[in-house]
């Protein structure tokens, strides 16, 4: 069964996102449990909201803007979280904006939206400092059938 276009753009970011300097193979679709304490840098990628974008010209496919937010943690006892989150972030958007299509077809546009204020978790034996970063991503898909 193919999947449905929401879901192919999603493992496009997680494949664009993965392999970075920085967090390297430390990326998850999703994940709820906490790093590792050796892990010093990860991403999680989750699904945000999806809004239909009013378009009956090109009846019967439509347009969606899809959210997907990444968020950006470190474990970084000799460097400036926010220097390193930033860091992060600046090797994000070069390895999404490479081919804003995220190398879809049916992708029109993949664009940076806003960033949280970084927040620090203390709860552990070694402090995780993370932010929250979206990205919108428009593409096209046919009423009827959500693969086409």
């Amino acid at each position: 069964m193919a999947l449905h276009r929401a879901e192919q753009v999603i493992a496009a970011f997680v494949t664009a996102v993965t392999g970075l300097t920085t967090s390297g193979a430390n990326v998850a679709r999703g994940r709820d449990t906490p790093w590792p304490l050796e892990t010093t840098d990860a991403l999680n990628v989750y699904m945000g909201p999806e809004a239909l974008i009013e378009d009956e010209s090109d009846f019967p496919d439509g347009y969606w803007v899809q959210t997907i937010f990444i968020d950006v943690k470190t474990r970084q006892a000799s460097v400036q979280v926010d220097t390193q989150l930033n860091l992060m972030r600046a090797e994000i958007t070069a390895a999404i904006m490479a081919d804003h299509t995220l190398g879809l077809a049916f992708v029109q546009w993949s664009q940076e939206g806003d960033t949280d204020e970084p927040t620090i978790d203390k709860s552990g034996e070694q402090p995780m400092a993370s932010v929250r970063t979206s990205w919108l991503v428009k593409y096209r898909r046919n009423w009827s059938d959500t693969t086409a």
